[in-house]
């Protein structure tokens, strides 16, 4: 049978979600006609191979003999074998009660691995005390790989796995003999659509394991030369308790090149601390990177926190906005966000008809979503003009005003030239176009004392970065920033008498401290009304 194989996993691609990636050609383990037991030597009856699952079994308990029980696949039938540089990856369930309690001992062992013509490996074994690297599945000389158990175990509840999945992704440079390992968790892996994407941490970065000994008479270790092997393995004890091992895989992937996952960009946001009403700050993320070679970044900068009543917006940003209406109809208007953000995108505009004899009217639900009723006459006409939904955001005292429609939307004729006297259309719209800021480094100017608190993501073609987040204090004074006076100089200047009182000095402090928290506190005040003042004469 032909190997399944897809663009990127190019030797053969079985993964469990074959149906739901755009790489053609990959297949389930369980497929109907291209399924891993068609492709490959399985030479005991102890494996199961369903619903896009392969599950190998070592059950040792109840066995009489000694004999090493294995549960054993093999995949070796490849059109060019596996080069000096490839690509391993792997979906391990891995069941609680059906582990190795460590690596001693080579006959109890769970190992998934892969060889390449040239001998390096990137071979795992799988037991309670985390991953270890071994050159084939009995190998007494084994690398234990520092922190594994973490990335598989819950601290919490001993011996029960972290994820339901993990999956782990191996790389062998054949340029500079390197395994780089990626491990992750499977449920947050993968973007749908995007196969080989894998949204996976790298690990561990060490010399590739070889499975040949000696150079002039090499002897191959791996039990299929190159190839990629699955074992599962238990030894019966008579004398005391034994562990049967069980594992299931729910993806194997072979490339004959270096497939890199494509992590999250990473953002990086700086800012000044402390700055003053009006003062333009430069918001810098030009630091931002992706791990990604010959990317490109998306920057997004938005306003996270500002305190009330701030209107100030970041250079460069972009308010959401909706065309309604036609020129034709003379009833053309746009309706805009007054938040110029992405968060605004995907905001609703309903148009509903009201009832005969109905007035307009205008209410915002809970998710900002905004409700226009349009007036309709006794005969059950609409007669709400474009001019007359203006009117009702411009004029308080029009028909249909609300505060709270007009502290987030504004409306405009989208034609200064038309009358607008055309009556409005029931209807479902949405604002799109949206943004803050896409400059690197844009400038913002605050326009109220407060706190700020901005964030930036990145956005490399594929995935957005976590938010970077810059916080800083904005005030009316320039004045030293966290300073606060020291009074003890007043103890100075009491009478001889303070020299005979006891504890003086803790006084003294407490005296200080009490003082400090005053002006603090003073100074607060004081800007606040200063801005109030301003506010009223404004």
């Amino acid at each position: 049978m032909a190997l399944p194989a897809s663009a990127k996993f190019n030797i053969f691609d079985w993964n469990i979600r074959a149906a739901d990636t755009s790489d053609g050609g990959d297949a389930l383990l369980s497929d109907s006609t291209d399924n891993l037991r068609s492709n490959a030597f399985i030479p005991f009856n102890n494996v199961d191979i369903s619903g896009g699952y392969v599950t190998l079994l070592a059950q040792a308990a109840r066995r009489r003999t000694t004999d090493t029980v294995k549960s054993f696949i093999s995949v070796t039938d490849l059109p060019a074998g596996i080069p000096d540089t490839f690509t391993l990856e792997f979906d391990i369930l891995l069941s609680e009660g059906f582990l190795p309690k460590d690596f001693s001992d080579p006959e109890q062992r769970i190992f998934v691995g892969a060889a390449n013509q040239q001998g390096a490996t990137a071979g795992f074994l799988f037991s309670y005390e985390g991953i270890a690297l071994a050159r084939y599945p009995e190998d007494p000389s084994i690398t234990r790989l520092s922190g594994s158990k973490n990335l598989l175990f819950d601290d919490s509840v001993e011996g029960s796995p972290l994820f339901e999945s993990i999956t782990v992704r191996a790389i062998v440079d054949g340029n500079d003999g390197r395994l780089s390992v990626y491990v992750g968790d499977t449920s947050t892996a993968y973007t749908a659509g995007l196969s080989h994407l894998a949204d996976l941490a790298l690990r561990y970065n060490i010399a590739a394991p070889s499975s040949v000994d000696g150079v002039d008479h090499p002897t191959t270790f791996f039990p299929i030369g190159d190839g990629v092997a699955l074992q599962a393995s238990a030894r019966p004890n008579p004398d005391e308790t034994t562990q049967d091992c069980m594992f299931s895989i729910a993806s194997l992937r072979v490339a004959n090149v270096a497939v890199l996952p494509v992590d999250k960009p990473t953002a990086t946001a700086f800012a000044t601390k402390n700055a003053l009403v009006g003062t333009p700050i430069t918001l810098f993320g030009g630091r931002s990177y992706d791990t990604k070679a010959g990317s490109s970044l998306e920057y997004n900068w938005e306003i996270e926190v500002a305190p009330e009543p701030s209107s100030a917006t970041i250079q460069g940003a972009q308010r959401a906005s909706v065309a309604i209406g036609s020129e034709a109809s003379n009833n053309q208007l746009t309706i805009l966000s007054k938040r110029p953000t992405a968060y605004t995108n995907t905001t609703k505009i309903i148009f509903r008809k009201g009832l005969a004899g109905a007035t307009l009217g205008v209410d915002v639900g809970l998710d900002d979503t905004l409700t226009v009723t349009l007036g309709v006459d006794a005969l059950g006409a609409i007669y709400t003009t474009a001019r007359d939904l203006k009117e009702a955001f411009d004029n308080a005292k029009s028909t249909g005003h609300n505060p709270a429609a007009v502290d987030l939307f504004s409306v405009e004729l989208t034609n200064n030239d038309s009358t607008g006297l055309g009556t409005l259309s029931v209807g479902e719209f949405t604002l799109t176009g949206g943004s803050g800021s896409t400059l690197a480094n844009p400038l913002f100017i605050p326009d109220t004392p407060g706190v700020y608190v901005l964030s930036l993501t990145v956005f490399n073609g594929v995935r957005t970065s976590a938010k970077a987040k810059v916080v800083f204090t904005v005030s009316l004074t320039d004045q030293l920033v966290e300073h606060r006076p020291n009074s003890k100089y007043v103890f100075k200047y009491l009478p001889d008498f303070w020299n005979l009182v006891e504890d003086k000095e803790q006084i003294s402090s407490i005296w200080s401290a009490l003082t400090q928290t005053l002006s603090s506190d003073l100074l607060t005040l004081w800007q606040n009304d200063y801005s109030k003042a301003i506010r009223d004469v404004s």
